[in-house]
């Protein structure tokens, strides 16, 4: 945190990121800043100061070119000690993060990224990925020679890949496509990032779930896409609320199977009455099949896909299974666009992923390893998430409401108020227990009491212990 005076002088002729970045310098060299402090987040210290976030920016940029400070997942610390500032000669501006693009600019002014965006959030456990499958698929392709090791020609993918991900898609979702449907890309993030390029222009109306998946609204929002959010309850969207928009919408982002992040499930009713609007207004739908693969109760949810090729885009990713170390995400895309995809994937992410592990994950599907790797999981993510639930419902009883349906590798709960949340987030952290705040995925952020617990990481006894520890203080 901030623990220095900053005065910073429009009237100089100094930039103000200048005079930033060298209150910095002072601060490091005089001892008012050790290596290791954390410094306050871009936007924090913009509020603070009362200055543009780029300005904060500017003046981290300029830091980190000089070895002031270091950048990571988990903020900006300071990198120098004072001893190694004071010997090394400041280097000139370039005054580069001032050229940035408009496109650039706007990425910025969306601000940091919510603690649910952190890829680590949820994600499943390395102990739980198929290392050696894995490691033998890679290895096996890695001696194959010549053809199977020539860059791929199409920009969609490996076609083997392609053929595979079609396959399974048949058998886990009931969807009926084909692999020249089918365009791979490095991750969830960048297959949206390239449907958007591929059907938004700025000012575009594109209607998003309330509360409904931070990431894919900044990359919405960073191409100016104008944002219709509509609420969510237990059934899913409330379609009656899309009916009630006037204005003409181009596209509608929904993840039906498992929503994120309070987890319901559209339901078939309600399917069937967006599909009809989705036609009637003529609006192409976006699904996103998030964290679905693990259902808990019943079988997994039929995809809107499969009621309508002509009109839904399917997006997915393999990050929920196998993650971290396979993120590669794909969409499935109405037969129309393709010719038009496929001329945008040469100059958009071409050759996302390399020639050897598109032809590993090829194996690892048609052997059937992804299929009882997902199986496997299944029984130990459900015992942690049973654990879970029954400890925090045993010992806060009324006081706490969980998301009706069983899903994916967090879990959905909601307190009442016989506690601020800034006691029960102080308690949590306490106990080590990963409660995050839902505030951010609402469209405009405000404190619901509302959290998810992403469960995967953690150990049946790690929960128990943790849970214990929570509610104990809960009731004091």
């Amino acid at each position: 945190m901030q623990s220095f005076p900053i005065k910073l002088n429009p009237e100089l002729p100094s930039p103000l990121y200048r005079q930033l970045a060298d209150a910095f310098r002072d601060a490091v060299s005089t001892g008012l800043l050790k290596q290791g402090d954390t410094v306050p987040t871009t936007r924090k210290l913009s509020e603070t100061l009362g200055v543009s976030r780029q300005t904060v920016i500017s003046a981290y940029e300029l830091l980190v070119s000089q070895n002031v400070l270091q950048t990571s997942s988990s903020g900006t610390t300071v990198l120098s000690s004072p001893d190694v500032l004071t010997s090394q000669p400041e280097l000139p501006s370039v005054g580069l993060s001032q050229r940035i693009s408009v496109f650039a600019k706007r990425a910025c002014q969306l601000g940091e990224p919510s603690e649910l965006e952190d890829f680590s959030t949820g994600a499943p456990p390395i102990s739980q990925f198929p290392i050696k499958l894995w490691r033998r698929q890679l290895a096996k392709h890695a001696l194959r020679n010549s053809e199977l090791l020539q860059p791929s020609q199409d920009s969609f993918g490996l076609r083997p890949l392609r053929d595979a991900i079609a396959k399974y898609l048949g058998r886990a979702q009931g969807i009926a496509c084909s692999g020249e449907q089918i365009s791979i890309h490095s991750g969830g993030h960048p297959a949206l990032e390239f449907i958007v390029k591929l059907l938004i222009d700025p000012g575009d109306r594109v209607v998003v779930e309330d509360p409904g998946n931070a990431g894919s609204r900044r990359i919405f929002s960073a191409h100016q896409a104008q944002l219709v959010p509509v609420p969510v309850d237990s059934d899913g969207i409330i379609v009656e609320q899309l009916v009630a928009i006037d204005e003409e919408t181009k596209l509608l982002f929904i993840s039906p199977s498992h929503q994120q992040p309070t987890g319901a499930v559209l339901s078939p009713s309600r399917r069937e009455a967006l599909l009809h609007w989705a036609n009637e207004r003529d609006v192409i739908i976006v699904e996103n099949h998030y964290d679905s693969e693990f259902r808990y109760t019943s079988r997994p949810m039929p995809a809107l896909l499969g009621s309508d090729n002509q009109r839904v885009i399917y997006l997915s990713t393999f990050w929920k299974v196998l993650g971290p170390v396979v993120r590669n995400g794909f969409t499935v895309l109405p037969k129309e666009l393709i010719p038009i995809a496929k001329s945008l994937r040469q100059v958009a992410e071409r050759d996302a992923l390399s020639l050897i592990e598109q032809h590993a994950m090829a194996d690892f599907i048609d052997d059937g390893d992804l299929e009882r790797t997902i199986k496997r999981n299944k029984t130990v993510y459900l015992e942690r998430r049973n654990v879970l639930i029954a400890a925090l419902a045993g010992r806060l009883a009324k006081h706490v409401y969980f998301s009706k349906e069983a899903a994916g590798l967090h879990q959905y709960v909601r307190f009442d108020n016989f506690k601020e949340q800034s006691e029960i987030l102080e308690l949590a952290r306490k106990a080590s227990l990963p409660l995050i705040p839902i505030d951010s995925y609402y469209l405009n952020p405000r404190v619901s009491n509302e959290y998810v617990v992403p469960f995967a990481q953690m150990t049946p006894e790690e929960i128990t212990d943790s849970v214990q520890s929570f509610t104990e203080g809960f009731f004091s």
